[in-house]
């Protein structure tokens, strides 16, 4: 699913239902021996930016 697809869904249940917490998985799982490795670090990157706007997105709502 896309990220901005998945913002929607969130904007919407918050604004529709009372939410009292919110737990979204879906991270790649990385282990401590690969988190120097170019492509998980680009993982990391990519899912760090993701929660910072799922996170802005909540508490705009």
């Amino acid at each position: 699913m896309k990220l901005s697809s998945l913002l929607k869904y969130i904007h919407a249940l918050i604004r529709d239902k009372n939410v009292y917490g919110i737990d979204i998985c879906g991270e790649l799982p990385v282990y401590p021996s690969q988190l120097f490795l170019a492509t998980y670090t680009n993982a990391i990157k990519k899912n760090e930016e993701a929660n910072l706007q799922i996170l802005k997105s909540i508490y705009n709502t």
